[in-house]
């Protein structure tokens, strides 16, 4: 009995994370119709101060130097 609840239980999480995802095409119109921009404008930084602002400018231009998109990726999701 225990096996058959721990089988439903991965098919039901299995078949619910499938159908968050975006394929790129998805993703990118999505982008788009929510107005995004990159770099993200001044006035989007929070706190709204000039010194936290030039904190995250020169942390983003530290991670656009970074050597592998990979790593460029991990870089901007970690800021």
């Amino acid at each position: 009995l225990m096996l058959f609840f721990s089988f439903v239980f991965v098919l039901l999480l299995s078949s619910t994370s499938s159908k968050a995802q975006l394929n790129e095409h998805d993703r990118v119109a999505e982008y788009h119709a929510r107005n995004y921009t990159w770099p993200p404008p001044d006035d989007e930084f929070v706190p709204k101060t000039d010194g936290w602002r030039n904190i995250m400018r020169r942390r983003l231009a530290q991670v656009e130097r970074v050597g592998t998109s990979h790593e460029r990726y991990n870089g901007f999701m970690s800021t």
